[in-house]
């Protein structure tokens, strides 16, 4: 048994279900409005401030707050309730807009539950536990509808307001995405590479001269140590693939 009393306030039940009201309510990017009217009806019910923000009012952003952000540091908790669409609800085992949890009690089933409705239920929970603690600072959950298709209506509305002064800077953030239970501080970040290969570029149909600027570009990925191969359309240089495949490294 834990001695931190933080830790013991926690209740299991309270955080799966919100999870599954959470995951109940479909918002696909772009209709999200009913999950964040949801979400501001549970705020108000147990007494928790908030600000909405939007540039889109169909697509609202939550910004509620315990404590106070003048007496010490901010630490904000961000997650989104966009979830991307259910291509074939029949290949599912359970309704994925319903929120199951398995028999064994360890899992929660339904579109976005691990991305990550489930983490901003956690998110309230923790808001509501610490709304009356004696905070030196304050805790904030930036609960966005954008994230999926490029966060435009989401966080970076939110940032883009911060930078304004209409919200209050957050002195740390922990964002509620999967981790493996790990605190990871720091950010993949993007690199993009422009690779030139020299070679003739010729009509498809004479593809004995396209030999050597795909052999090179082939013999070039496997020397940069890439995990990935290019697959030609058709079976036009099965020959040349068959020849490049020996001692090719697939992923």
């Amino acid at each position: 048994m834990s001695t931190n009393q933080w830790v013991e306030k926690v209740n299991r039940n309270d955080v799966v279900e919100i999870g599954k009201q959470l995951v109940s309510i479909p918002s696909v990017s772009g209709d999200e409005y009913e999950i964040m009217q949801f979400v501001k009806r549970w705020l108000d019910e147990r007494g928790i401030s908030y600000v909405e923000t939007a540039n889109d009012p169909k697509r609202p952003n939550i910004i509620a707050t315990v404590g106070n952000p003048s007496e010490g540091p901010l630490i904000a908790m961000n997650g989104h309730l966009d979830v991307v669409p259910v291509s074939d609800a029949s290949s599912w085992n359970t309704d994925p807009f319903e929120g199951v949890v398995s028999e064994d009690g360890t899992r929660l089933y339904g579109r976005g539950a691990n991305d990550m409705k489930t983490s901003v239920g956690v998110m309230m929970t923790m808001l509501n536990m610490f709304k009356d603690a004696d905070l030196k600072g304050a805790l904030s959950a930036h609960i966005v509808s954008d994230e999926e298709i490029g966060a435009e209506f989401g966080t970076r509305h939110v940032l883009a307001e911060i930078e304004a002064g209409n919200l209050p800077r957050p002195d740390y953030v922990f964002i509620g995405e999967g981790s493996e239970h790990k605190v990871r501080n720091a950010e993949r970040g993007g690199l993009a590479v422009n690779v030139h290969f020299k070679g003739r570029q010729p009509y498809r149909g004479r593809t004995r001269y396209r030999h050597q600027c795909f052999a090179e570009s082939r013999q070039g990925h496997h020397r940069s140590g890439a995990s990935y191969r290019y697959v030609p359309p058709g079976g036009w240089l099965s020959g040349i693939e068959r020849e490049y495949d020996r001692g090719w490294r697939r992923p």
